[in-house]
């Protein structure tokens, strides 16, 4: 099932993963130094806990899951899944995917 990918830059930067009933919110802050690298806090909540009034729509492309965040130098990013196919089924309702395309978002 795909989810939206969504981005609110005020006040803070902030990209959030929004299914039907919960959402994954990055919440992203700068280290404490020039020299150290970003931070940034994590929040899986409920979609009815979340206020979401404030994000925008980042992509229409489809977001099929998150792999994760990688740091680089002083910027991080997102890394998500856009495009995979079905290889296999493990047993009724379970399958098996294979990744064909994954995005960077910042």
């Amino acid at each position: 099932m795909a989810v939206r990918i969504l981005y609110n830059d005020h006040p803070h930067r902030s990209v959030a993963l929004a299914g039907p009933s919960y959402v994954l919110v990055f919440h992203h802050s700068s280290g404490n130094t020039k020299t150290s690298a970003p931070k940034c806090t994590v929040e899986f909540s409920a979609t009815e806990n979340v206020d979401l009034a404030d994000y925008n729509i980042l992509s229409n492309q489809p977001c099929l899951g998150c792999l994760g965040l990688i740091n680089i130098e002083r910027d991080a990013f997102l890394c998500t899944i856009s495009l995979s196919r079905e290889v296999a089924q493990v047993r009724p309702g379970e399958m098996v995917y294979r990744i064909l395309g994954i995005e960077f978002r910042m």
